[in-house]
């Protein structure tokens, strides 16, 4: 019998590794981190009678403590360590929207039919269900809230980065493209308090975003607009930003939301596109990971630098600088010619 190899083990851990986060998805979808919250809880405690199977909420938080999520005590009881307590609702930047939209819907069912793309060219999310996945988001507003709040926490992830390596210097009017919640566009008017920011978004998006500004009690600067990049966006900025949205589109769709964009710009504003740049050759990146997810849920792909530069100059954009990141995303701005 031949020894086994490290890449035997490399394929038995990939299993787990999936094994793991669908857990981890059960904990979040569940709201297991609220209901211990601060406490120490038995699973039948956090079970509550009739609710859950307490034996197997004992189960699936042991496996988890063992990989470093919640804490389980000699007494058979549970409490959130950091890494859980980053899944509870009311934690700063919470991460259980990120994994319920990533290991839940809508991508389960994408991923479910990951072949469709190889085989036919069509996304697996619209092979699964029929529709493109944002038709799909569109007739759903609690699931497009929820997807803007992953969204919030993947910027959440990568903005202190993004914003160590480029500077995004003054503007007095931000445009904020498919800006979801509207997290990035808080953060930069942080540090700017003579600047306004105008946020573009599909309807049921825009009004999510407003209730979060408002209870936040920062909507005095910020406007939320609900519409459609593909028919028009906003005019009147000096920054327009394109954070993690030209990916989602194919090319020539890529092009028809920057000629929207620079239809909207006068000459001379700015344009920042952030987006995973990929290496000209097949070295480790994570944009490639996120390449394939890509492929399985949308139209679009990620890019390298010199290909967003391609999109951009055709459609009237001059490229001043391009920043890549050592997390993967990086930022292309270009003038308005």
């Amino acid at each position: 019998m031949e020894p086994r190899t490290a890449d035997d083990f490399r394929f038995m851990k990939l299993a787990y590794d999936v094994w793991l986060a669908r857990g981890l998805w059960v904990a979040a979808e569940l709201a297991l981190p609220d209901v211990i919250g601060d406490d120490r809880l038995t699973p039948e405690r956090i079970a509550v009678p009739g609710r859950l199977h307490a034996g197997n909420v004992g189960r699936l938080l042991r496996a988890l403590a063992a990989h470093g999520y919640f804490t389980h005590h000699p007494d058979h009881t549970f409490s959130n360590n950091d890494a859980s307590g980053r899944l509870r609702e009311d934690a700063p930047a919470s991460m259980r929207p990120l994994v319920r939209a990533v290991l839940g819907t809508p991508h389960a069912e994408g991923w479910q039919h990951a072949d469709a793309p190889v085989r036919t060219g069509r996304s697996g999310f619209e092979t699964a269900v029929g529709e493109p996945v944002f038709t799909w988001m569109a007739a759903r507003p609690e699931v497009a809230a929820e997807f803007g709040g992953a969204m919030s926490a993947l910027t959440e992830i990568y903005q202190d980065e993004i914003l160590r390596r480029h500077d995004f210097g003054d503007f007095a009017a931000l445009v904020d493209v498919g800006g979801s919640l509207g997290s990035f566009a808080r953060v930069l008017l942080r540090d700017r308090p003579h600047a306004h920011a105008t946020l573009l978004d599909l309807p049921e998006v825009a009004a999510a975003a407003r209730s979060h500004w408002d209870a936040e009690g920062v909507g005095d600067r910020l406007t939320a607009v609900g519409g459609d990049f593909f028919d028009e966006v906003p005019t009147g900025g000096d920054l327009y930003v394109l954070r993690f949205i030209l990916h989602d589109w194919s090319d020539d769709e890529c092009r028809r939301i920057l000629a929207n964009v620079a239809e909207a710009a006068a000459p001379g504003s700015r344009l920042v596109v952030i987006e995973h740049l990929l290496p000209e050759d097949s070295s480790d990146h994570h944009g490639w990971i996120f390449d394939l997810n890509m492929m399985v849920m949308v139209t679009g792909r990620e890019r390298t630098a010199g290909e967003y530069v391609e999109l951009l100059d055709g459609a009237g954009f001059d490229v001043v600088s391009t920043t890549p990141t050592p997390l993967g995303p990086g930022v292309v701005e270009a003038r308005r010619r």
